[in-house]
């Protein structure tokens, strides 16, 4: 059997500040919750492994991280965004950082040509690129 690679993930707010309670899974298996430091320390066999984020466990004024990830990973998966990928190599370490930003917030009006107000509408935030969700709302 080869030697296990061991994997440090720094969860970090722009700035550098730690993110403290997010849940990691890396292969199929929750690895952990971050910790005061905003770091999860793990063990695990050698190769190359996203690294998914439990969007349940990121705080309300972050956005979970997520990558320009194409590639179908499979039902099987955990909830969670697509992060950046891990490799464990046999008895090295690796240490992966991600930064989660703070949301965004959009505000605005919606009227129609004559500069009316809309009332009752249905309004859709498409993102532009891969890997990226879309959103909508009632108004």
């Amino acid at each position: 059997n080869a030697p296990l690679g061991r994997a440090t993930v720094r969860v970090r707010r722009a700035g550098g500040a730690p993110v403290v309670g997010v849940g990691l899974s890396v292969d199929g298996r929750r690895v952990g919750v971050t910790d005061s430091a905003g770091e999860v320390v793990f063990e695990g066999r050698p190769g190359r492994f996203p690294v998914l984020v439990d969007a349940s466990t990121v705080p309300r004024d972050l956005a979970p991280p997520m990558c320009q990830d194409t590639q179908s990973h499979g039902d099987a998966d955990p909830p969670g965004f697509f992060a950046p990928f891990v490799t464990l190599l046999p008895g090295k370490e690796s240490v992966l950082v991600m930064e989660l930003a703070a949301r965004s917030v959009i505000v605005g009006s919606v009227v129609d040509r004559a500069g009316v107000p809309v009332a009752s509408c249905h309004v859709r935030l498409q993102a532009v690129g891969p890997g990226l969700s879309a959103a909508s709302l009632d108004t």
